[in-house]
């Protein structure tokens, strides 16, 4: 059996968003531009975010075992109010 190496990956790269970040608020309304350091929104939706980008399929499972409608685990449409986390 393969080691899980998901929860490594996970903290790694919010421990890189935290370390690269430009601005940063606490709020409810998610305003995520990861390609110039923006992150103003609360944990649900910061944890959401980077878990959505690493481990798309994971992330669905986690959202009540329900895909919004057009998903592809592969091809991942992100809301409008998000840029790309590259990794």
């Amino acid at each position: 059996m393969l080691p899980n190496l998901l929860p490594n990956q996970l903290a790694s790269q919010a421990e890189t968003v935290v370390n690269t970040l430009r601005q940063t608020v606490y709020q409810y309304a998610e305003n995520i531009d990861a390609a110039i350091g923006v992150w103003d929104c609360d944990c649900n939706s910061f944890v959401g975010f980077v878990l959505e980008a690493l481990a798309p399929d994971h992330y669905y499972l986690n959202s009540l075992g329900r895909q919004p409608a057009g998903h592809s685990p592969s091809n991942t449409a992100s809301s409008s109010n998000r840029s790309p986390l590259n990794l």
